[in-house]
């Protein structure tokens, strides 16, 4: 989204990603918010990741989150 210039969809999808589990995915998004200007609100949602339990609604680091996040954009762009 970001390379198509759609920014506020990039930016509602990284603020969705949850906890990135490979460390190069960790600093690519961090480089990502600061280049989208979500730098704060990125390392908030990072941290709440951490909380996130297997049973909980956003689910393991927010995988569900993620997963959602993920298929509204496919949808979006009739990938579906």
């Amino acid at each position: 989204a970001h390379a198509e210039e759609h920014d506020d969809i990039a930016r509602g999808l990284l603020l969705h990603m949850g906890m990135g589990l490979e460390p190069a995915t960790v600093v690519y998004s961090t480089h990502l918010a600061t280049q989208l200007g979500v730098t704060s609100e990125h390392a908030e949602r990072q941290q709440l990741t951490l909380g996130y339990s297997p049973t909980s609604e956003q689910g393991l680091s927010g995988s569900r989150m993620a997963m959602a996040a993920v298929r509204n954009e496919l949808a979006r762009r009739g990938w579906d």
